[in-house]
């Protein structure tokens, strides 16, 4: 009887502290939050390229371990690594955006160079996702090497913030 009432007295207080750590007050602050880099003059404005997880199932990645180095005007401003991003500030008005592999930073990254412009406004964030999946439309079970569909594209700052917060920044 008297295991059963030590058991009992287990469970009872288990069950307490579990339901306290439900409670709010012990719950984990939410990372998932993008934090903007604070703009060293209001004259210019933000560009933010980012690359988000894949969507692709299963546990293998495109070219997760490859990055191409980003330019921004033919001055390097670093690459961009899966799930990362980078933040650039920039003065107002028409920039040459180059992603590429042929440079020393760029990881193993084969594809042929992006090149995008892109127009920076004075105070604003301007976004663009760097975006790679399996090209599963392409792929077949006894080819060689995989095929990539790459994208990179102007997201709006109100769509990317949801997409941003589970990246982090390239430091």
């Amino acid at each position: 009887m008297g295991n059963i009432r030590q058991i009992l007295v287990s469970v009872a207080v288990l069950c307490a502290g579990l339901a306290g750590c439900a409670g709010n007050d012990n719950a984990l602050p939410n990372t998932n939050v993008f934090r903007p880099t604070p703009l060293q003059s209001s004259s210019n404005g933000m560009l933010y390229i980012y690359r988000p997880e894949a969507s692709t199932p299963g546990v293998a990645k495109p070219l997760r371990f490859s990055y191409p180095e980003v330019l921004v005007d033919d001055r390097s401003v670093g690459v961009i690594e899966y799930n990362r991003y980078l933040s650039v500030e920039l003065p107002p008005g028409q920039h040459k955006i180059r992603l590429t592999g042929l440079t020393e930073k760029a990881k193993d990254w084969e594809t042929r160079d992006i090149y995008q412009v892109v127009t920076i406004t004075p105070g604003d964030s301007t976004f663009r996702r760097f975006k790679i999946e399996f090209d599963l439309d392409n792929m077949n079970l006894f080819q060689p090497k995989s095929q990539y569909r790459i994208f990179l594209t102007p997201v709006d700052a109100n769509d990317a913030i949801y997409e941003i917060r589970y990246t982090r920044p390239m430091k």
